[in-house]
C-alpha cells in the first residue's frame, strides 16, 4: 500500500480510489454541492464521509451525493 495526496492504494488487479473526509456541513445544499463534485472530479470508487453535526444521515442527502450516471 501507497499513500498519495489523501488517497490509498491498494493492489487488487486493479487500483482503487478511495475517498474518506470530515465533511462538517453536509446538511447545507452548497456543500452537498461541492462534495457531488469532489467525488466526480476524482472519479472515487469508495467515499467514506464523515458528518458528525447530524444525527441522521437521511436517503434523501445520500441520494442527492450519488453520480445518476454510474448508479
Amino acid at each position: 500500500m501507497s499513500r498519495r495526496r489523501g488517497k490509498e492504494r491498494y493492489w487488487m488487479g486493479t487500483y482503487v480510489n478511495i475517498i474518506y473526509w470530515n465533511v462538517r456541513g453536509l446538511n447545507c445544499l452548497v456543500k452537498r454541492g461541492d462534495v457531488k463534485w469532489v467525488l466526480r472530479r476524482f472519479a472515487c470508487d469508495v467515499a467514506i464521509l464523515q458528518e458528525s453535526k447530524m444525527e441522521e444521515v437521511g436517503r434523501d442527502v445520500v441520494v442527492s451525493l450519488l453520480d445518476r450516471r454510474r448508479v
